[in-house]
């Protein structure tokens, strides 16, 4: 059985990333190596609502925010030691063979119980599964509006609607390279997370690390009052680009 080591860290920097994906993921665990993970706050998009997720909140009637997003950063949060061996709980899916429980994730399933055990608050819900693991760090909501959708104006006018679907609309037989994504928007407003202000109020460092950038790094800049929190911010502020799209 693992055992938590005890760590010093040489630097605790307050931080906060506003991410998705692997990108983020890939930036929590490699920055908590020389950062307390207490003083980094990772700030997730409300938009990730296909598969699993998607289907969840469908089934809880809208109540529940997107998890996919925090899975990610729960286990990159995890003490190394111990990570290895979460890896198969946090990416576990059902075989297909199970209609009803047919590609869910196991771990968007605790989540879900979680926030619903507390009241639908998503915060205390993933901080509540963080002390019964003991994992570390902070994971905000960029929002607690629910039900917000991602679309894409494309240049020949036709809309996309669906973090998925942006996601992916290059892998249609359909997908013509020359047609761009014009403009981004939410399809319904949605109004910053109080918590997320505040960190970034108290934040040292600002962090957009790798990510899609339609789908994990500009939906934080949709949510009313995030861009004009970063322009009043004094943080150092980094953008770490994609080495390939």
């Amino acid at each position: 059985m693992a055992r938590f080591i005890e760590k010093e860290y040489p630097y605790k920097i307050n931080t906060v990333s506003m991410g998705g994906g692997t990108g983020h993921y890939g930036h929590i665990v490699g920055f908590s190596e020389f950062n307390d993970p207490d003083c980094m706050t990772a700030v997730t998009t409300i938009t990730d609502i296909g598969g699993s997720t998607g289907r969840l909140i469908k089934d809880f009637q809208g109540k529940l925010l997107p998890m996919g997003d925090p899975r990610r950063c729960l286990l990159a949060f995890a003490p190394a030691e111990i990570r290895e061996e979460m890896i198969d709980w946090f990416n576990y899916r059902f075989p297909s063979h199970l209609k009803r429980w047919q590609e869910h994730n196991l771990l968007n399933l605790n989540l879900a119980a979680f926030e619903e055990m507390a009241n639908n608050d998503f915060e205390e819900g993933i901080s509540k599964f963080q002390r019964i693991l003991r994992i570390p760090g902070h994971i905000l909501p960029v929002s607690h509006d629910r039900n917000i959708k991602l679309a894409a104006l494309l240049t020949n006018k036709r809309r996309v609607i669906g973090e998925d679907k942006i996601d992916t609309r290059f892998k249609k037989k359909s997908y013509q390279p020359k047609i761009k994504i014009d403009d981004l928007y939410l399809t319904s407003p949605a109004t910053a997370n109080p918590s997320v202000l505040a960190a970034i109020e108290q934040a040292d460092v600002l962090i957009f690390p790798p990510g899609d950038l339609y789908t994990s790094t500009l939906p934080h800049l949709l949510v009313k009052g995030i861009p004009e929190a970063i322009q009043k911010s004094k943080a150092f502020k980094i953008y770490i680009g994609n080495l390939m799209t």
